[in-house]
């Protein structure tokens, strides 16, 4: 089905919820690289504890219209300065997919877990330096971040597919990153076609 377009237009605000009450809400979300946002759900406080069901959004970036997808609304809790997040999804305007889940403690240990699925890489080539212009293809990303915000351990791996820079040679390039007390793993492997093929393995030191 096609995705709603997205509410550009001033939308009146919700209600803000009492203790031990419920609040819902249906508005724009402004942001400095947000064009336009809809969000609609619905939020209930317990105390210091705020539960907020998001049955439906979209957000754009400039990229085209992001929406939510199939599953599950997605639920967000803050309790004790931690924010956890289940089922945070998006589906790109080609079919890809950003997922989001875990909990953010600004101030303690957090967990979370990102994906990306099927993005196309023509979508963002645009905003690239000009050597790489006529990107395409799609990339995949699992990105793990564990710890403290401010010194996490962090591991991203995932693939490049059917990528090419000139819309006619292709390449494929698989990845693997982990980060930890100042060093980054690398293992990078690739097939670049008529150009041959890519190995990056080793540890770096990077205390970012």
């Amino acid at each position: 089905p096609a995705a709603p377009a997205l509410d550009r237009a001033p939308a009146a605000g919700g209600r803000d919820s009492d203790a031990d009450g419920a609040a819902d809400g249906v508005g724009p979300v402004p942001g400095r690289d947000v064009r336009a946002a809809r969000v609609d759900g619905h939020a209930v406080r317990h105390g210091d504890r705020i539960e907020i069901t998001l049955d439906d959004y979209a957000v754009d970036v400039g990229l085209g219209e992001y929406v939510r997808g199939d599953g599950a609304p997605t639920r967000v809790v803050i309790h004790g300065g931690v924010i956890d997040l289940e089922g945070l999804d998006l589906r790109t305007p080609d079919g890809g997919e950003l997922a989001l889940a875990g909990a953010l403690h600004p101030r303690g240990s957090s967990d979370l877990h990102f994906v990306i699925r099927d993005f196309p890489l023509a979508s963002i080539a645009p905003r690239l330096p000009e050597g790489l212009a006529r990107l395409t293809g799609s990339l995949d990303a699992d990105v793990t971040l564990r710890g403290p915000l401010s010194d996490p351990d962090l591991t991203v791996f995932g693939e490049i597919t059917d990528a090419s820079l000139d819309g006619t040679r292709g390449f494929h390039v698989g990845y693997r990153f982990e980060y930890a007390d100042g060093t980054l793993a690398t293992l990078v492997d690739g097939d670049l076609g008529t150009r041959g093929g890519l190995h990056i393995e080793g540890p770096i030191r990077a205390p970012f």
